[in-house]
């Protein structure tokens, strides 16, 4: 790895440390980190983020490419311009940067199309996968209910205007900021989805009492919009925290203990969701979910 850094960048590593797939550097005293990137997410974010000091840097290679190839993946290499240390809602609210005005359902569409996608995949799934995974087919169509509700929800609410922001493909209480200011993290989408992420992860995740909870929403939600709201609890509504787990032991062979965590919790975050629609409806019209009544 020194000879690679040594080669491409022209770089002296004094000390690696590696973190599953990203390699933590030392050059000059300061921190650096090569990670694996998209190049799409690379080209089209290092170009949004170019002028903001929290998120970490790009370092160009001797020949100003933004990439080497190792190990047959495209790593990119980063200064680190943070801490090490979990996020908090303040952080996840300053690292959402103003992208552009969407007036063309672009966000609301991509939401829809991703969701009904991996309900029909899902439901492909259970009929292969019911016997190996009984327990699955016994609790999935609770969540796909949900999902399918958080679809209808999106249609019916008439959203054709959203501010975009630069946002995060998971965020959770266990994100710590060299994660959240990593570009290759990022994706274009509502900062909504990052707060709603992270609530949801508190919930089934942490021991906040609900009361310090939902002082937090509430703090957020006088900064949302009225369309923000309702997109905030769309995704509140639709459970990726499940699909998350599900898509691991599917996926990755994983038998995932975190389950009966989650589904011990349903009836109470029915109530969690019933008191946030309340409190959204104080100022914002948004339709009713007849269970959460």
């Amino acid at each position: 790895m020194k000879n690679l850094i040594k080669y491409y960048y022209n770089l002296d590593v004094t000390n690696i440390r590696q973190v599953g797939d990203i390699y933590y550097l030392t050059i000059d005293n300061n921190n650096y980190m090569l990670c694996i990137c998209d190049s799409n997410v690379i080209n089209e974010m290092c170009d949004l983020l170019k002028n903001d000091l929290n998120y970490h840097k790009l370092i160009l290679t001797t020949n100003n490419e933004k990439f080497v190839l190792f190990n047959n993946i495209n790593y990119s290499l980063f200064k680190i311009n943070t801490i090490f240390r979990k996020v908090e809602l303040d952080d996840i609210m300053n690292s959402s940067i103003f992208v552009s005005y969407d007036n063309s359902n672009e966000i609301v569409n991509k939401w829809i199309n991703l969701w009904s996608d991996h309900i029909d995949y899902i439901e492909y799934q259970i009929d292969e996968y019911k016997t190996k995974y009984p327990y699955l087919e016994k609790i999935i169509y609770y969540y796909i209910g949900m999902a399918e509700n958080s679809i209808q929800l999106l249609k019916s609410s008439n959203i054709n205007s959203i501010n975009k922001y630069i946002a995060h493909k998971r965020i959770g209480t266990s994100t710590n900021l060299v994660e959240l200011y990593n570009p290759c993290y990022t994706t274009i989408d509502t900062r909504v989805r990052d707060i709603a992420e992270y609530f949801k992860n508190i919930f089934f995740y942490s021991d906040e009492e609900k009361n310090s909870l939902y002082l937090k929403i509430n703090y957020c939600l006088q900064m949302l919009d009225n369309n923000e709201k309702i997109l905030f609890f769309i995704r509140m509504l639709y459970p990726s925290y499940f699909f998350d787990i599900y898509d691991d032991i599917i996926l990755n062979k994983k038998e995932n203990s975190i389950l009966s965590q989650i589904t011990s919790k349903n009836v109470e975050y029915e109530r969690f969701l019933k008191n946030i629609l309340n409190e959204i409806k104080k100022t914002t019209y948004i339709d009713n979910i007849d269970w959460l009544v």
